[in-house]
């Protein structure tokens, strides 16, 4: 009797290894796939840098909310100037960050945050991103314009719409006097640009 209870009971184990082995195997294929399908949203990496855009829910289907996330994928970390903030921080603009609009004809439009009027004090919007961090920002498009065309209330146009996101990495442009020390920090110089996304706007 004692044998068959030993052996019963190292049976129980063994499935409960099993049930655990299976469960670890199955966690690490839905990481991986999660990550793999994230890379496909991404573009191309640019010297550790990857730039991803989607649209998310929104209530009025005519004014889409973008997310744009910057992924450090390589080795190293960076420093990214994403563009302005004002009054100490409480308010932060990422200038840096612009979309690209194309209808259905091959018009096109380049989309940015308005410049702000700056009466106080503005400093450089500057992010930290270690490797294998993500940062994101979100806006909506009635929130972007056109410098180019004087557009400042972009409406989505009829028809298939497809939208990029780019960035372009800078030095600081805003030292003040008591932060004369950015000046001396080595920032991310280069140029990303996401996947693209579709939206039919019927």
């Amino acid at each position: 009797m004692v044998l068959t209870k030993n052996s019963s009971v190292t049976k129980t184990a063994f499935v409960l290894c099993l049930i655990l082995v299976a469960a670890f195997l199955l966690q690490g294929c839905k990481t991986s796939s999660s990550k793999a399908a994230l890379r496909a949203r991404s573009g191309v990496a640019v010297d550790g840098l990857e730039m991803s855009l989607l649209v998310l829910p929104s209530a009025k289907p005519e004014d889409p909310e973008f997310e744009v996330s910057i992924q450090n994928v390589g080795a190293s970390d960076v420093s990214l100037n994403l563009g302005c903030m004002l009054a100490n921080g409480k308010t932060m603009i990422p200038l840096k960050i612009t979309l690209l609009l194309v209808d259905e004809t091959g018009q096109q439009w380049n989309l940015s945050l308005p410049s702000p009027n700056i009466a106080g004090r503005a400093d450089d919007y500057v992010v930290p991103l270690r490797a294998g961090s993500t940062y994101s920002v979100r806006f909506r498009l009635d929130q972007v314009g056109s410098p180019a065309t004087k557009e400042f209330r972009i409406k989505l146009p009829s028809g298939k719409c497809e939208f990029t996101a780019e960035f372009e990495g800078s030095p600081v442009v805003r030292p003040n006097l008591d932060m004369q020390g950015m000046e001396l920090m080595k920032f991310w110089l280069g140029k990303l640009r996401s996947n693209t996304v579709t939206i039919q706007n019927s």
